[in-house]
């Protein structure tokens, strides 16, 4: 399957790693400041949480507009967010968080996504 360059139309393998981390990185960036917000009285950190938590949730805004436009260097932000997510999930799954289990598959889906089929490469490749 080619990408159509006239049209311009996003393959379904960008399009579904868009999709998982625009998801799944907004998600977590918003669960991450919510929970520095409720903890604002108890704990000196909170602060740091909030901005973090916002802060992913920016960036990975920003990698899936860029994704949608077919920008290189969004190609590259979504690898590597998605390694970390497959990461944290191993991480996670040694602990004993079988939890951890989504965030490893959905870190390998993003990256194999994003970096496997030909429609892929030929869509960042302009």
């Amino acid at each position: 399957m080619s990408v159509d360059m006239r049209a311009r139309r996003m393959p379904g393998p960008v399009m579904t790693a868009a999709i998982l981390l625009g998801g799944f990185g907004g998600l977590a960036g918003l669960g991450l400041a919510a929970l520095g917000a409720l903890q604002m009285e108890m704990a000196s950190t909170a602060p740091v949480l909030v901005a973090m938590g916002l802060l992913l949730a920016m960036f990975s805004g920003f990698a899936v507009w860029g994704l949608t436009r077919g920008d290189r260097g969004s190609q590259i932000v979504a690898m590597i967010v998605g390694a970390l997510m497959a990461f944290g999930g191993l991480a996670g799954v040694s602990q004993g968080q079988l939890i951890s289990v989504l965030w490893f598959a959905v870190g390998v889906a993003i990256v194999l996504l994003v970096l496997a089929p030909v429609s892929s490469r030929e869509w960042f490749a302009h």
